[in-house]
């Protein structure tokens, strides 16, 4: 029989524990719990949501260039008629199922980027998605933008839920070298043992002392159960939100939000839109789903006094081909729009939409670099230096409004 030490088991359950999507959350020196508590209250930080519509949104189908022949010669059975169209203009709208986001769009509180993606683009999934996290269109990054930016802005005794995401896994825009983020599904199940006895010990072998040998592994266990508690202080209101998956996930970042921890990042997700047959009869109801939850969620944080200090970032990791296939649907494509959404935004329309007739190889040409997107959120939203972030120096755009 193998005897186990206290501090080989010390080592064990903590490489353990920040195994699981539950432990990701902490690499931070709060491991006080009074400072802990202070951060607490009505956060003054700006909070940055990301949702990333997974499978590649069609573009086409979303901003819609009413005005053209050639978007309606090419997509015979899955165009939108023009006088179903949303309009923004004489020339673009919306699809008819983002009647909410319309309504913003009308209110100055959504700034729609069109013809955004990169160099050399990458039809596969996996490629452009690992583009995107990382900012990186020429190299295997292994460090996302946002755990960058998270890196570069870190201070002692960082909040252990500064960043999170919602989900069952880390995306790749939240991972850097000294940068830990948790990973929630709900808060209810966000907890590491429901044995009151069980969760003592484990406090009591987290307590930091002078081993220097495992002190590394303990400041991440402790803040881990730091983080733990701050979460499970919080009561989850769903109510009103739409009951999908999607709906429920911006319930809780409200929940987290208006709960005052002092989160300023929040990842998520909604897909697929990888409609390669039949469109109509996906693609209509998945931005419905979209529109729906966003617009609860915004009023969810107007009605709280939370709204001013809310952006939302959407985007996908690629567009669709103009030209519908034979089966009803659109192939992997290129550039598409990127919507930034909140009272901080200047809403409008910025950049050019991509030529429908000029296409390379049947794709959209992309007119803005999607880095430029980032660039400005970091150094226009955030109050950070995209420089340091992406390693060079981008062009910003103006959509954001200063003050509170």
């Amino acid at each position: 029989m193998t005897m186990i030490t206290r501090r080989d088991f010390i080592i064990r359950t903590g490489t353990l524990l920040l195994g699981l999507g539950v432990g990701e959350a902490l690499l931070s020196q709060l491991t006080n719990p009074q400072i802990a508590a202070a951060t607490l209250g009505k956060s003054q930080h700006p909070i940055l949501v990301v949702v990333q519509l997974t499978g590649g949104n069609d573009g086409v189908n979303t901003l819609i260039p009413h005005a053209s022949g050639l978007y309606y010669d090419n997509r015979p059975t899955i165009s939108i008629q023009q006088k179903q169209v949303l309009a923004l203009n004489k020339d673009i709208g919306l699809h008819p199922s983002l009647s909410g986001l319309f309504g913003m769009y009308q209110q100055g509180k959504v700034a729609v980027i069109q013809g955004v993606g990169y160099p050399n683009p990458d039809r596969s999934h996996f490629r452009s998605m690992d583009i995107w996290h990382t900012a990186e269109p020429m190299t295997h990054a292994k460090n996302g933008w946002l755990g960058r930016y998270l890196q570069d802005t870190k201070k002692q005794g960082d909040n252990p839920v500064r960043a999170l995401e919602i989900g069952s896994s880390l995306s790749l825009a939240m991972t850097a070298a000294d940068v830990s983020v948790p990973c929630i599904q709900q808060i209810t199940s966000y907890r590491l043992a429901r044995d009151p006895e069980l969760l003592a010990s484990f406090k009591r072998m987290y307590q930091l002392d002078d081993d220097a040998a495992l002190s590394s592994i303990k400041v991440k266990g402790n803040n881990l159960i730091l983080s733990v508690e701050k979460i499970q202080q919080l009561q989850e209101e769903a109510k009103g939100y739409p009951a999908t998956n999607f709906g429920q996930d911006l319930a809780t970042a409200a929940t987290i939000i208006k709960g005052g921890l002092g989160t300023e990042v929040i990842y998520t997700q909604l897909g697929s839109f990888d409609d390669h047959a039949g469109e109509n009869n996906n693609h209509p109801f998945l931005l419905q789903e979209l529109d729906r939850a966003i617009r609860y969620f915004y009023e969810d944080l107007r009605k709280g006094g939370w709204s001013n200090r809310v952006v939302l970032l959407l985007f996908s990791e690629f567009g669709r081909r103009l030209k519908e296939n034979g089966s009803g649907g659109t192939d992997h494509g290129t550039a598409g729009p990127v919507f930034m959404i909140g009272d901080r935004v200047k809403g409008g329309l910025y950049g050019e939409y991509p030529s429908l007739a000029a296409l390379d190889e049947g794709d959209l040409r992309y007119t803005m670099d999607f880095r430029s997107i980032y660039a400005s959120v970091i150094d226009g939203y955030l109050g950070g230096a995209h420089k340091n972030v992406l390693g060079q120096t981008y062009e910003t755009l103006p959509i954001f409004r200063t003050g509170s």
